[in-house]
């Protein structure tokens, strides 16, 4: 039997290739940008000479000093309610440490502060112009604060701004001197600027101006009403122009992506390997046979893909369900008062713990809980017992409670997740060469001792997260970034054919009051020029009386919804029916009043919209 090995953090160093500056016109810059739930990273990359570039932000103080250099900017954005008063823009928007700063300095009534937004983006459409909208979705961000759904798109894309604020066509052109340039960083109180490591600031302005494509991750079982919004978000950021410009790949390929980018250099991962991203919100997991070739014929559908919305933000309402929140434990009961419970320990359990953070968000108690949390975990990696103080208050917490009650059940879930990948790919455990855990909630040790049992034969890389050091740039930033090198991994026709576009070709088409096979209605389509081959299941699917995840909210999701008996009656109606009657023999005939239902709602979403939806998206993932 091979011998176990257990590498620690194999994350990418910050460093890039060397900054050449000729044939300037024919270099193609992609960009890859890792919006986690509580951070954000960026990486260029130079497709022509296949360099990459980790970038960084600066935040300039009054006196035109760098206060800070972030590889990964905290996914935060603080609103205040003077700016909303005043017509909101993304300009008004305070996003990073500032943000946090903000909201310390401002009374609550003041402004709200907008953390683990990136979930929200799959609750349903959202629209930057709400005034224009009769029926507008509102959150209940806390059980006593209400917030306009598309401040969650504005923030998005208020952080995509702090990258693009550096790629403008004026910037270009005019002169740069460093004393015009230390006016410009004067200019307001405290702003964000970016560099890049390796890259001049006059290239990277150029490069971000002149982007190919940007590649932002994506979950294998989140909806295309999320890649729908982010979509908006990057386009609303202007960093690039076109729809088709906007690609996404899954966050577990992205992270072994990072790790094949060296390939022609010798890179010696082949054959069967596992990847385990787990970040705040989500786990992922990815099983994949690298080739013993070339690993740049990898193809999309050679990934096994299974996800579940369980990490480090779940990690953390476990330990104040199980560990604090206790009866013999001296603390305020109440917060699970009225109708709030505990979730079950490693489950998703998705509306009690939309409702729990909706309580815990509430209050000074509840938000310091929260925080004391990541305490816990980081120290209780390293000594046995932990002494939490919080206010006037004191309690032991111990290494053996946080493993059984809280990482066990979550254990528990991956260990079954796992087998299911591994059952419907029939692969043993001994063929699996290496694999690669990687997020902040991957790194506890419990998970490589998992993985030392299930995996005997296997290389174990899983990255660590010191405390003490300030974050690099993310591993799934730089997998993003390399997309291009590898084209064929990029689900194509899922690109050029999302859900939205193929529901809108339905809806415009002028189907005849008689019932149609779905052979005909394919048949169809294709005289429209759609490729059907690659997007059949989805048309289907729309027959069969399936809509978009997220064009109406799920069940589950409602709670995050403040009460509102006419929007839930406008959504009823867009369900009540099928857009498609069935009848026997497999023939379908159109339902014309939900027709013109779901064709006025998406209209009127599609009005206030960078994108038109009127044709598939043109995606050229490498031109030279």
């Amino acid at each position: 039997m091979q011998d176990y090995t257990v590498m620690a953090g194999s994350m990418p160093e910050n460093v890039s290739g060397s900054d050449e500056g000729s044939r300037e016109d024919n270099i193609f810059w992609y960009l890859g940008i890792d919006l986690g739930t509580t951070g954000m990273s960026a990486v260029l990359l130079n497709y022509s000479s296949r360099s990459v570039y980790p970038i960084y932000w600066l935040e300039i103080g009054q006196e035109g000093s760098a206060d800070g250099k972030y590889f990964r900017l905290p996914s935060v954005a603080y609103i205040s309610r003077g700016s909303v008063e005043n017509n909101l823009t993304s300009k008004s928007v305070v996003v990073g440490p500032s943000a946090l700063l903000e909201a310390e300095g401002s009374r609550a009534e003041n402004g709200v502060l907008l953390q683990n937004i990136k979930p929200y983006l799959q609750v349903t459409l959202t629209d930057d112009a709400p005034e224009k909208i009769e029926v507008q979705p509102v959150l209940r961000w806390s059980e006593g604060q209400e917030i306009s759904l598309s401040w969650v798109q504005l923030a998005v894309q208020s952080l995509l701004a702090s990258i693009s604020q550096m790629g403008s066509e004026n910037e270009l052109d005019a002169p740069i001197n460093e004393e015009k340039e230390k006016e410009l960083l004067i200019e307001e109180k405290k702003r964000l600027v970016i560099a890049a490591e390796g890259l001049a600031s006059k290239r990277l302005k150029k490069a971000i101006a002149h982007l190919s494509g940007v590649i932002m991750c994506d979950r294998a079982n989140w909806s295309e009403t999320y890649r729908f919004n982010l979509r908006e978000a990057v386009l609303g950021a202007k960093l690039v122009s076109d729809p088709g410009q906007v690609m996404f790949l899954e966050e577990a390929i992205c992270s072994l992506l990072s790790e094949l980018r060296d390939t022609a250099a010798g890179s010696q991962w082949r054959g069967w390997t596992v990847v385990i991203n787990s970040g705040a919100s989500t786990t992922e997991l990815t099983l994949v046979d690298l080739p013993y070739g070339n690993s740049r014929q990898l193809r999309h559908q050679d990934f096994q893909l299974r996800s579940f919305d369980y990490g480090g933000n779940a990690i953390d309402q476990d330990i104040i369900c199980q560990l604090l929140l206790t009866p013999d434990r001296d603390m305020d009961m109440h917060l699970l008062d009225g109708d709030i419970k505990k979730p079950v320990p490693g489950d998703p359990d998705l509306s009690t713990r939309y409702r729990l953070q909706q309580r815990l968000q509430d209050s000074d108690w509840g938000r310091n809980l929260l925080e004391a949390c990541k305490q816990i975990k980081q120290v209780l990696q390293r000594q046995n017992s932990f002494t939490l103080e919080l206010g006037n208050r004191q309690w032991v917490v111990l290494r053996r409670d946080l493993e059984m009650q809280v990482q066990l059940p979550f254990l528990r879930r991956l260990n079954r997740e796992f087998n299911a990948m591994l059952a419907e790919t029939g692969v043993p455990v001994e063929a699996i060469n290496q694999a690669l855990c990687t997020g902040g909630a991957a790194a506890i040790p419990a998970i490589a001792r998992w993985l030392r049992q299930k995996l005997p034969s296997a290389a174990i890389i899983q990255d660590t997260y010191p405390a003490t050091r300030s974050p690099v740039c993310s591993r799934v930033a730089y997998g993003l970034a390399t997309l291009p090198l590898f084209p064929q991994v990029l689900d194509l026709p899922r690109q050029q054919y999302n859900d939205y576009f193929l529901l809108l070709e339905l809806l415009r088409y002028e189907f005849p009051d008689r019932p149609l096979s779905s052979e005909e209605i394919l048949q169809l389509l294709e005289l429209h020029g759609i490729n059907t081959r690659v997007c059949q299941q989805q048309i289907i699917a729309f027959l069969e009386g399936h809509l978009p995840a997220g064009l109406v909210p799920h069940e589950r999701d409602m709670v995050l919804l403040t009460p509102d008996e006419e929007l839930n009656s406008y959504y009823h109606s867009l369900t009540e029916s099928p857009l498609f009657y069935k009848e026997a023999d497999q023939l379908y005939r159109l339902n014309f009043t939900q027709r013109v239902r779901l064709r006025q709602h998406l209209d009127m979403i599609l009005a206030n919209s960078y994108q038109t939806l009127e044709e598939p998206y043109a995606v050229e993932i490498n031109k030279c």
